[in-house]
């Protein structure tokens, strides 16, 4: 056993340990490969349950990113990182993106040379990048993004177009509210 691989099989507990050791692609893929057993670590983690029927699975794994949403007090990188998780694992089982015929076929209209697999590819992340930001703490960013929105609706395309940026435009917003406040805590106490 490699030494990343012991280090991920030492972080599992031994409940979790025996569900992968239990799977029947264990010894052929997930034993001796760091990846795989990430993989499947992360499968375990958002509900695999190798009894389940395949169509339930995927069904699973949409309800998951669907349902996903920023928890009160959650770190943004925390719900980034289970929102990469869900996708992840959605594209895993689902076999590939979500393919938004709307979306692609508005596209294809207004970039009639480019390629459709990458017509397609771009339209699923932007969609990720949107619903990674209207799934995030509204509490937080709503007004934020009812002005993004708002943009929109104008004709001001201001939406990421992958979930990292969706990420960062986030992290920008709440450092830049953490400055104004501390600027306002310090103007109160000057007075």
């Amino acid at each position: 056993m490699g030494k990343s691989i012991a280090v991920l099989w030492a972080q599992c507990t031994r409940e979790l340990q025996v569900k992968i050791e239990e799977r029947a692609d264990y010894t052929t893929h997930i034993k001796d490969d760091a990846i795989a057993l990430m993989n499947a670590i992360e499968e375990h983690a958002m509900g695999y349950d190798k009894s389940k029927l395949k169509l339930e699975i995927i069904g699973d794994a949409i309800r998951n990113l669907f349902m996903i949403r920023q928890k009160e007090e959650e770190e943004l990188i925390s719900y980034y990182e289970r929102f990469k998780s869900a996708t992840k694992l959605l594209k895993r089982h689902f076999g590939g993106q979500i393919n938004i015929t709307s979306l692609i076929d508005d596209m294809k209209k207004n970039n009639p040379t480019m390629d459709e697999k990458d017509i397609q590819t771009e339209e699923w992340n932007r969609f990720l990048a949107f619903y990674f930001i209207e799934r995030s703490d509204h509490d937080k960013y709503g007004v934020f993004i009812e002005g993004l929105k708002s943009q929109e609706t104008m004709g001001h395309t201001q939406f990421p177009k992958t979930i990292e940026e969706a990420r960062a435009i986030l992290s920008a917003r709440t450092l830049r509210g953490q400055i104004q406040r501390k600027v306002i805590q310090e103007k109160v106490k000057r007075k």
